[in-house]
């Protein structure tokens, strides 16, 4: 007899009380797990579960399982025969049949589902590129799976108690087509011939049980794992598909593979992967006191996955937006593939090995992973040719600031009341402002007391769960043994983490000086105020200052107190001669926002690039941007400051940085009459930039990248038809400046889709001229946001309609290239009506789809072309309507209030000092 879940299309958050009262009686856990993973679009077999319970709990236990039907569900050998047993994704485990007093528990299920195309549970990929090469092949289908089961998506798999502080073994078997490999959390078991055969008996028994026809499944293998260490259920991992791979075997350290798509591993140059993660192994040996924990290091490219990687025990999924494809990398895209590798190795140890109780800590998961993959580059002697890593730390930090002066800021550490409120953690404060945190710690504390409670930490509580309280008292009990006195003895390290963790918002620091007639500095103090979100307040922190002489020559002060009280820092500076600029927050230590006295900002806006440090270079442009934000400046002086300063940067990072920010600027914060003229000015602009001589071939890379975006004007669309044409950007006389990557040609041909004046017969042949015979995902994609972009009324309702269709197969990756396509600024008259309807449909869209695609949908469509009162009015009638326990979508509706008036304030305060200037 075989029960489905009425609820399956609903989506339904794990609470914390359920899972607290689960961990009080269970323990003990083993899940031995036997599937069949086809081709196509369903998979299915047997999970066996082994537990001991402390007693019998007094109301019925349960499962987490999100799927399509189970059957032939046992309990210590007697079978559930009630329908009501599998409902609202669980599965209910009568209590007249459980045993307490620590004996075992037996529970058998056989289970029915299928892949997902959203990138969480089972996510399932046809590579289109592989199946045209392959199709007189032996009829190979390129399907490839891969599994995303952070936060609480375990669940959507496997039946499970899907909480982080039920740590289990598991073992798993895999029946899939011959021509497939299969990557979990351990090595494959090639001894196991007994358990090869039990698991291929097992998926044949579940397939009569739900009526498949097993032959037609094909020729299969078996895969069967080792065993797993006791781990949290949402670092399981399965990879399964064509991958190939290639292998590392260095004495020291444990095999390591590196898979990707079999279309792509070609393309693929890992040497420089192999190298970081052997070096963030040593990194982390020696810091943390242990070598990594587990017996493989496998990491894998998979197809449109949500993030940007994931920590799985032993087997790291990435995104492939990594991947370089033939590319030359600029050294961002470097610095930050990279970075997110380490990253994810750091989580071996803090969230593998030492794990979160509850989604509470989340943010200490992610910080700490965040702030030592930077540490880890910046300091280990094989990564040494990376010079700017702590400028790649300048994004999350701001990413944090972003976010804290948005009224849906909260603070570090928060109390989490179901894994619904757990997606809202995933954002600026817990990566960023959580890693700065951490980087203030450390540099609070120093390299070795903050080593020696790591080596504690680690020792204390591996394999175990834990809360902040245990991170940061053993961090305390180095302090209190091994800390110097620079601290004064009045310093309480547990006062001060908590007027950190446990409050919002942002501070702001501010130098208050006075000059004396020759330039000097007579006096100056540093005040510390209160942004205006959150639930602030000052807070101490240590940072350096940094005064610049007429050369732009820094003389630092350093290791400075900032007191929490509401008072002036006094601040005694060496330096006697003139200065030009005063950074307060000189070596990045502080976390807050950064103003400057006006010689300062005068000094910054003119000669910034006569700066030699790039991580103060970094500050300002980003420190600026904020200034744009909070209208201490206008949109357009901040325009006028980048077409200054960028001929003069050298930097990629910044420079994508800049870009990016100009960008943003232009579509949103500018006055709308200076749109187009602004476009064309940074046209020429970067035209001109890409034929310096001095600049190095990575860093034309940002720049080309973001070129087309400012091309509007018919000539400048002309320019890329011809620079298409011969595949490389000219000079005017004529010579190869940058040869165009396929990106980029794919960035011309969208420039001419949406534009009216070229007929849909040329764009269609400059479409297939430019893609050809590629059928990659990312020309599938291109075609799709092409598409979406056509000047036409009856197809803009057909892909409306497609992106609001739940019931839609389409990847989250394809309606999001849709997405990227609707709106157009040439297009007002055809997209307005939808300004509306996107409204009207938003409720539907949060309750029948995934949170990831809820928020894909929200920022993408979320009408700022033009500002209107009533956007703001509905976007505040949907908030008020809303549920207590839907606090995910309430905090999207209070992010688009915001982000909408603040457009609104920061164009209106421009056209005011426009005209205040005429």
């Amino acid at each position: 007899m075989s029960f489905s879940d009425q609820a399956y299309d609903t989506n339904i958050y794990i609470k914390r009380s359920d899972c607290e009262f689960r961990k009080e009686y269970v323990k003990d856990v083993t899940y031995n797990v036997q599937y069949c993973l086809p081709k196509g679009d369903h998979y299915f077999g047997l999970v066996n579960i082994d537990l001991t319970l402390n007693k019998i709990p007094h109301s019925r236990l349960f499962l987490d399982f999100r799927g399509v039907s189970i059957s032939g569900l046992t309990v210590n050998g007697t079978l559930v025969e009630e329908a009501t047993c599998f409902r609202d994704h669980k599965i209910y485990l009568p209590s007249n049949l459980l045993l307490g007093d620590g004996q075992n528990n037996k529970i058998s299920i056989n289970v029915h589902n299928k892949y997902r195309k959203d990138g969480m549970g089972l996510h399932t990929f046809n590579d289109n590129q592989d199946n045209v090469r392959l199709q007189f092949i032996n009829n190979i289908q390129a399907q490839y799976l891969y599994t995303q089961f952070e936060a609480d998506y375990c669940h959507f798999v496997i039946p499970v108690f899907d909480q982080p502080d039920i740590k289990a073994k598991w073992t798993f078997s895999a029946v899939v087509p011959t021509e497939w490999n299969v990557v979990s959390n351990e090595a494959v078991d090639e001894s196991a011939s007994e358990r090869m055969e039990t698991a291929l008996a097992a998926v044949k028994q579940s397939a009569s049980i739900f009526g498949i026809d097993f032959a037609s499944v094909g020729d299969v293998k078996v895969h069967t794992f080792h065993q797993s260490f006791k781990i949290s259920t949402y670092l399981y991992a399965i990879c399964a598909g064509p991958y190939e791979y290639q292998e590392r075997v260095t004495e020291g350290f444990p095999k390591m593979r590196i898979y990707a798509r079999r279309s792509l591993i070609k393309d693929c140059d890992f040497s420089e992967m192999f190298t970081v993660t052997q070096a963030g192994m040593k990194f982390y040996h020696d810091l943390f006191g242990k070598q990594y924990p587990f017996n493989k290091y496998d990491q894998i490219f998979t197809p449109e996955h949500n993030f940007g990687a994931m920590e799985n025990v032993g087997c790291v999924t990435y995104n492939e937006m990594y991947l370089f494809r033939g590319e030359i990398p600029s050294i961002a895209k470097r610095l930050r593939f990279s970075n997110t590798n380490l990253h994810e190795l750091a989580h071996m140890w803090f969230g593998n090995l030492v794990t979160m109780k509850w989604w509470n800590d989340l943010w200490l998961n992610e910080s700490f992973a965040t702030f030592m993959a930077y540490l880890c580059q910046a300091n280990s002697p094989e990564l040494s040719y990376f010079k700017t890593s702590w400028v790649t730390f300048l994004q999350y930090k701001f990413w944090g600031i972003n976010e804290d002066i948005l009224s849906k800021t909260h603070p570090i550490t928060c109390e989490i009341g179901d894994t619904g409120e757990a997606e809202n953690l995933f954002d600026g404060i817990s990566y960023g402002k959580g890693a700065s945190f951490l980087k203030q710690v450390y540099n609070l504390l120093g390299h070795e007391v903050v080593k020696r409670g790591l080596h504690a930490y680690f020792e204390n509580f591996q394999w175990q769960n834990t809360e902040l309280k245990d991170f940061v008292g053993t961090l305390n009990e180095a302090y209190l043994q091994y800390g110097n006195e620079k601290l004064g003895k009045d310093f309480n390290f547990l006062e001060w983490c908590e007027s950190w963790l446990t409050t919002s918002g942002v501070n702001i620091l501010e130098p208050v000086v006075s000059y004396r007639e020759d330039g000097s500095i007579e006096k100056l103090q540093v005040r510390q105020t209160n942004d205006l979100r959150g639930k602030n307040r000052l807070r101490s922190q240590m940072i350096d200052v940094a005064v610049y002489d007429e050369n732009y020559q820094p003389t630092f002060i350093r290791d400075i107190m900032i007191s929490d009280s509401n008072e002036l820092n006094e601040i005694e500076v060496p330096h006697q001669g003139k200065v030009t600029i005063i950074n307060v927050n000189a070596n990045d230590h502080a976390y807050a926002k950064i103003r400057y006295d006006q010689r300062t900002f005068d000094n910054f806006v003119s000669s910034l690039h006569r700066v030699n440090d790039a991580v103060t270079r970094g500050q300002v442009w980003r420190s600026l941007w904020l200034l744009v934000v909070d209208r201490k400046i206008s949109s357009m002086q901040y325009f006028h400051f980048v077409v200054e300063q960028l001929q003069y940067e050298s930097v990629d990072q910044i420079i994508q940085v800049a870009l990016m920010n100009l960008t943003s600027l232009i579509s949103l914060y500018l006055p709308t009459s200076e749109v187009l003229g602004k476009k064309r000015i940074m046209f020429e602009t970067l035209k001109h930039l890409l034929q310096r001589s001095d600049i190095e071939p990575s860093t034309r890379v940002p720049i080309v990248d973001n070129l087309f975006g400012f091309a509007s004007s018919p000539d400048h669309i002309k320019v890329c038809l011809d620079w298409l044409e011969i595949g490389a950007i000219t000079s005017e006389s004529g010579e190869e400046i940058f040869k165009l990557a396929q990106k980029h040609k794919q960035s011309i041909v969208k420039l001419v889709f949406p534009d009216p004046s070229f007929d849909l017969e040329f764009k269609n042949a400059l479409l297939e001229k430019t893609l050809g015979d590629d059928k990659s995902d990312i020309a599938v994609n291109v075609r799709e946001t092409c598409n979406a972009s056509l000047p036409d009324t009856e197809n803009k309702r057909k892909v409306w309609d497609s992106l609001i269709d739940h019931t839609t197969q389409d990847s989250i990756y394809k309606r999001g290239a849709r997405m990227s396509g609707f709106y157009n600024w040439k297009q007002l008259d055809i997209v307005q009506p939808y300004f509306d309807e996107f409204y009207e449909i938003l409720p539907t869209i949060y309750e029948k789809t995934p949170f990831k695609y809820v928020e894909s949908f929200f920022y993408s469509l979320l009408p700022r072309m033009e500002i209107h009162d009533r956007h703001i009015v509905k976007l505040l009638q949907l908030k008020n309507a809303t549920p207590d326990n839907q606090s995910n979508f309430a905090s999207l509706l209070s992010e688009g209030t915001e982000l909408i008036l603040r457009q609104k304030l920061i164009r209106e305060f421009a056209e005011k000092s426009f005209q205040e200037k005429l």
